[in-house]
């Protein structure tokens, strides 16, 4: 009987091991969304004319070789590359891939990568350039509001939409007239359509469409910016000007808002509020926004930075002016994040420094906010390397440091792999009549959630709860082995192949025939009601907090349970066996195992009985 209580103990053991093996697993956290991802889907909209070069910069993250896949399917292009640690690679894109006039586009670019990576997208022309940071596929919304600016002569403001998955609805509701054909939507109108999955429409105007709200079913990418912007307004010279937009559910309400290097005649800023009656606090001054979708412009000449606080999520978007205002530079446009946005770990990047003859001046304005405000790291040089000054403007927070260096022709890291070390990084430049500007990462958590009532219908909005970091660096898997593309066998989710191209076995085509799918006609969907938004943890929803595990099963009657710290006091009872089993045998992994540690105690406990019964015979 001995023999038998062992085995019996050591079965229990095994399942008492498995349960706390599969807690641990599931107590995991989730991970948090950012501009580093491994697949990116997008389009370039229309410079002012037909570009001189479109090409994207993509930055290692990690360790070893990362295998990037870089197409435009209705193209039939291709390019593969191996981007090896920390390098950034540049990929040139045939300038047909930039969009045109009005109308659905086949310009649709999408990059596929073996790790994580950062991806930013240029759109150049002489004298008439601007970049964008591409935002991952996974994180792509549901909402959108455009900012824009004013144009000049014929150049028009302008957005473009492409359509992550089939059978898509985009509903816009225009703040300015627009015309599609031989239709003129009136201000405030919605106009309904579909888009197939990798499918691209561009909408174009005279009037700026600064405050236009685009709304779908399905996640979608959209940019926004001028084919030619002057900024200020009512001035002479234009440049091109675009940003990718966040979704509106990861607006903030805290910014930081550093100066331009060098330009005396200061920057403009703008406000967009996502919901009606907003109050902005600039630097002590009061702004309201009594409507969702309406913007106030600032001019700033003061060289020292800014804080803003909202009371509502808002969209902060700097403006460089022109060269007539100080003989420097001419428009870019800008996405500053929000605070609660700055992220951890590593981006890389590298800067622009040409067009046409004219060089070009960069410069990465850095901002920190963290207990370590010394770990922050630019090419593995501290950045701090002396007591900041403290940075508290209306409250805005309680520590921080700013600030903005000049940047050497080439590719760059900015690294802070401490915890809670947080960081943002805008890269500019500037030259003779041109520049260029935009953000090189941020985290996309969703800030803003909802609830509906079950009895009224009615909606309310809250702050989203904000869980830790869950790791330090790119999410996770970006450290992971290489896997080449289109091949199955590595593991994971394989990357489709391209049309045209050949398949390898169990692998499936990505956006079959879009290369010969013809311009479709555009007609406005008739109104319906909005399908249901996406199930929560898949694409577009938001990874649900994990539950803590149970507590463990006592070894033996009257043994005390272990401690669990993380459980709520109300849960902190003993449970009784029949609820200990059922968690842990609740996959088809753990029953199975289960059943053969039982079925080995059956036959150990008759095998070592057997021949105590012979003797008795």
């Amino acid at each position: 009987m001995d023999g038998l209580l062992k085995m019996r103990l050591l079965a229990l053991s095994l399942t008492i091991s498995l349960g706390v093996t599969l807690a641990t697993a599931q107590q995991k956290p989730a991970l948090i969304p950012d501009t580093r991802g491994r697949e990116f889907i997008f389009a370039f909209p229309s410079n002012y004319d037909i570009p001189d070069a479109l090409f994207v910069h993509i930055g290692g993250l990690s360790d070893g070789n990362t295998k990037v896949e870089v197409t435009v399917p209705a193209l039939d292009f291709e390019r593969v590359i191996n981007i090896t640690n920390t390098n950034v690679s540049r990929v040139d894109i045939p300038v047909e891939a930039v969009c045109t006039g009005n109308g659905f586009q086949n310009t649709t670019v999408l990059i596929r990568s073996s790790k994580d990576v950062n991806v930013q997208a240029m759109n150049t022309k002489d004298k008439s350039i601007d970049g964008f940071l591409v935002i991952p596929a996974d994180v792509l919304g549901t909402e959108y509001i455009v900012p824009s600016y004013t144009t000049v002569g014929t150049e028009k403001s302008q957005f473009t939409i492409t359509a992550k998955s089939d059978l898509t609805t985009v509903t816009i509701t225009s703040e300015q007239e627009l015309a599609y054909g031989t239709t003129l939507y009136t201000a405030g109108q919605d106009i309904m359509f579909g888009l197939q999955g990798g499918q691209t429409i561009q909408f174009q105007s005279k009037i700026d469409l600064s405050g236009t709200g685009i709304t779908s079913d399905k996640p979608i990418a959209v940019l926004s910016g001028s084919t030619c912007a002057v900024v200020p307004q009512k001035t002479s010279r234009c440049d091109h000007i675009v940003e990718m937009i966040p979704p509106v559910n990861t607006w903030g309400k805290r910014f930081s808002l550093q100066p331009l290097m060098n330009r005396e005649s200061g920057y403009i800023f703008r406000l967009y509020a996502a919901r009606n009656n907003t109050v902005v606090k600039v630097s002590g001054a009061t702004v309201r926004l009594e409507r969702q979708g309406q913007f106030v412009e600032l001019n700033q000449l003061a060289e020292f930075p800014l804080g803003i606080n909202a009371d509502k999520p808002i969209l902060l978007v700097q403006y460089a002016k022109g060269i007539q205002t100080d003989g420097v530079g001419d428009p870019f446009m800008t996405i500053i994040p929000p605070i609660e946005q700055y992220l951890n770990g590593i981006v890389t990047f590298a800067t622009f420094d040409q067009s046409g003859l004219t060089n070009i001046s960069s410069y990465a304005a850095i901002s920190v906010t963290s207990p370590s405000l010394f770990t922050a790291s630019l090419n593995d040089v501290t950045v701090l390397a002396e007591e900041p000054d403290v940075t508290v403007n209306g409250g805005m927070f309680s520590f921080g440091a700013d600030r903005t260096v000049a940047l050497s022709a080439g590719s760059h890291v900015v690294a802070n792999f401490m915890p809670h070390g947080l960081f943002s990084v805008i890269i500019y430049g500037f030259g003779q009549g041109v520049a260029y500007g935009l953000p090189t990462g941020y985290n996309l958590r969703k800030l803003t959630c909802s609830s509906k009532d079950p009895q009224t219908g009615a909606v309310k909005e809250f702050d989203c709860p904000i869980e830790e970091e869950s790791q330090i660096g790119p999410r996770a898997g970006a450290q992971g082995s290489m896997c080449p593309p289109r091949m199955p066998q590595c593991g994971g989710n394989p990357i489709p192949c391209m049309p045209g191209q050949p398949c390898w076995p169990g692998q499936t085509p990505w956006m079959p025939g879009l290369a010969n799918r013809p311009s479709q006609i555009w007609i406005p969907m008739p109104k319906r009601p909005s399908r249901d938004p996406l199930p929560e943890g898949q694409a577009g929803g938001q990874i649900p907090a994990n539950l803590a595990p149970p507590p463990l099963i006592p070894l033996y009657p009257g043994q005390k349970k272990l401690p669990r710290p993380l459980l709520p006091l109300h849960q902190q009872t003993c449970f009784p066996p029949t609820a200990i089993i059922s968690a842990v045998v609740g996959s088809f992994t753990s029953m199975f195992v289960l059943m053969l540690l039982v079925i080995f105690t059956i036959l150990c406990s008759q095998y070592w009985i057997s021949p105590s019964k012979k003797r008795k015979r």
